[in-house]
């Protein structure tokens, strides 16, 4: 496990955090999900739709850089050192590697594009702050189960201004696809508030940058004509590097 747990009373289990209750663990929840789901996935999708794929995933990898500082300003324990700064720039350069590698990569910069994935990436880390500072009182897997649904009821209203249910069609094929989708999400989240909840974020955030590798490492495996290239392997081992530093104080 990256870092050290912030109280060393924790470290026995998470039974001792409490469900949510009273108004502001309440209206914690509702910010997470209005940050975390509705305006990160409207962002995001919104912006990738406006820009290419590259600079998204280049873009979306300064959560990390946001989440790294934000605590260093919310956590008085949670310093930003060099060792850690190093870990993160190192981390960062393979996301650039592997994404920039024989690729074109332009630097025009557009506000529904590139700035609404820079928009999102900021959503997501004043979402894990807030989970951060709430996660003594709300139990982490309620949280992310609080968000999720909030946070959806606020992209399905927000979608009825753009378009009909009637434009969905469902089949058996896509309901389970779906579930599956959900089941990632959900599981996903779950764990991430449970790391965020006994680590420093600083030394976890480093951890974000395995998504576009793995997401490379993946297509490899799972799709027909993707061959490994050697920026891929050195990537990952530039994210590992980064991690080891950002691990240790």
């Amino acid at each position: 496990m990256p870092g050290r747990p912030d109280d060393p009373g924790r470290s026995s289990g998470l039974r001792e955090a409490d469900p949510a209750s009273g108004a502001r663990d309440y209206g914690a929840v509702l910010l997470t999900g209005l940050l975390q789901t509705g305006l990160q996935y409207t962002l995001f999708y919104i912006g990738l739709s406006n820009t290419t794929g590259v600079k998204a995933s280049i873009i979306n990898g300064s959560g990390s850089f946001f989440l790294a500082l934000f605590s260093h300003l919310w956590f008085k324990d949670d310093p930003l050192t060099v060792r850690k700064s190093a870990g993160l720039i190192v981390g960062f350069l393979g996301i650039l590697l592997v994404n920039v590698h024989g690729r074109h990569l332009d630097f025009r910069m557009t506000l529904t594009g590139d700035g609404f994935i820079l928009l999102s990436a900021l959503c997501s880390t004043l979402a894990l702050i807030v989970v951060k500072k709430t996660g003594v009182r709300v139990y982490p897997l309620l949280m992310s189960a609080y968000q999720m649904i909030s946070g959806s009821v606020m992209l399905f209203l927000l979608a009825l201004f753009f378009d009909t249910p009637t434009v969905l069609n469902f089949s058996p094929a896509s309901i389970g696809l779906m579930a599956y989708l959900s089941f990632l999400s959900a599981t996903a989240f779950s764990l991430w508030y449970v790391l965020v909840l006994h680590n420093r974020l600083s030394s976890i955030a480093v951890y974000r940058f395995l998504i576009p590798v793995c997401a490379v490492l993946l297509s490899v495996l799972l799709i027909a004509g993707e061959h490994l290239q050697w920026t891929a392997v050195v990537a990952l081992l530039m994210v590992c590097m980064g991690m080891v530093l950002t691990s240790r104080v």
